[in-house]
């Protein structure tokens, strides 16, 4: 069963303007993007919550609820490390709060949020790419709308430069001093992938002591509106099977997943298939009455459960970290741990201080602010 709370490893680069023909900014310890992201999670703390307007209907409803995120707590720690946190919710996503002894609290038109540690890293010397690690809550993350809000908060910024160039060069010209020359100013736009790391998954399948493979085909239900599973076929493997069918196939999905290319789940099946007919697990063409299949790994010596499939891909880099709301000693340790091995595999060069002494800078910090 996985962990309640986790995390995952995001590589990013920031561009002026646009992505399509422009080079990445440089992203080094100090430059001015890590400059300017510290600066505009600064800016939405200010700002309080965030709310994300849905796109509406044809009749003007919302297809949606209303999302919201909230900026907490950002601090530099170290010349290479921006840490925050941000909670994110939506409007009508609880109904009430309760606690012991007292009445229940109407939740109505209130967007409860979960709060998320954040942390960017970035590279010692001269590149483009840094690291992003977000806490997951039950799978879920908060960094399409973090950068989304940074992306956004950049594009007011610039504006608001602009106006102020602007009122500098009129000052400049009623008072009949030289006008300087008109500057130009740039919004951050970010792309964003999910890091995966051959040494976790190697971790994985080392340290199963069961694994399987699990097809299942789905039918639409007799209304026509949803669909259940229809069959299930469950292939067990022991021993070596695990590194030559579990192994072989996990492999391959990550490198086609890590260079941007889809496996179809039909594909998966069929590759999978193809595996445990080579094994004698298999009848030839039995998996082929299945539309999805993924790989199942249980561990030897805490029996968590991890799930791999070829379309589901960034739920099997959600690296696991508690079962109750982690500490920041634990986050940042486990964290840590991980990135230095994601940074070594993406060849970005990075150092970090010790954990422990980060989760204090980070406690002191949140203290002395509250």
């Amino acid at each position: 069963m996985a962990r309640a709370y986790g995390f995952r490893v995001f590589v990013l680069e920031a561009f002026p303007n646009k992505i399509k023909d422009v080079d990445p900014y440089n992203a080094s310890q100090g430059s001015p993007v890590m400059e300017e992201i510290a600066q505009l999670l600064s800016r939405l703390e200010e700002k309080g919550t965030h709310r994300f307007q849905p796109t509406t209907d044809e009749t003007g409803r919302p297809t949606k609820p209303i999302a919201t995120a909230t900026i907490y707590d950002p601090v530099i720690i170290q010349p290479n490390l921006i840490h925050a946190r941000i909670a994110i919710g939506e409007e009508g996503s609880h109904i009430s709060a309760t606690k012991p002894d007292e009445e229940a609290r109407s939740l109505e038109g209130w967007s409860p949020e979960a709060a998320h540690e954040v942390t960017f890293i970035f590279p010692n010397e001269m590149g483009s790419e840094f690291l992003l690690v977000t806490q997951t809550n039950h799978r879920r993350d908060p960094r399409s709308r973090l950068t989304s809000m940074l992306k956004n908060e950049s594009m007011v910024l610039r504006e608001e430069r602009i106006a102020n160039d602007r009122l500098v060069r009129e000052q400049a010209k009623e008072e009949g001093r030289t006008v300087p020359k008109k500057k130009t100013f740039k919004r951050l736009v970010f792309t964003c992938r999910q890091a995966s790391d051959n040494e976790y998954l190697d971790e994985l399948l080392a340290k199963a002591d069961k694994a399987s493979v699990v097809f299942k085909s789905k039918k639409m239900d007799a209304v026509g509106n949803t669909t259940y599973v229809d069959r299930v076929l469950q292939i067990k493997l022991r021993n070596e099977n695990i590194s030559e069918i579990a192994g072989r196939a996990s492999k391959k999905w990550v490198k086609s997943w890590r260079a941007g290319e889809t496996i179809t789940p039909k594909e998966a099946v069929l590759e999978l298939g193809d595996l445990l007919e080579e094994h004698d697990l298999i009848v030839s063409g039995e998996e082929q009455q299945y539309e999805s299949a993924a790989i199942s790994l249980q561990g030897k010596t805490d029996n968590a459960t991890t799930t791999i499939a070829a379309d589901t891909m960034r739920d099997a880099f959600t690296y696991p970290l508690s079962d109750l709301p982690p500490t920041k000693e634990v986050y940042c340790s486990r964290a840590f741990d991980r990135v230095h091995s994601i940074a070594r595999q993406e060849n970005i060069e990075i150092e970090l201080a010790d954990p422990i002494e980060v989760a204090a800078c980070l406690t002191e910090s949140v203290l002395a602010v509250s």
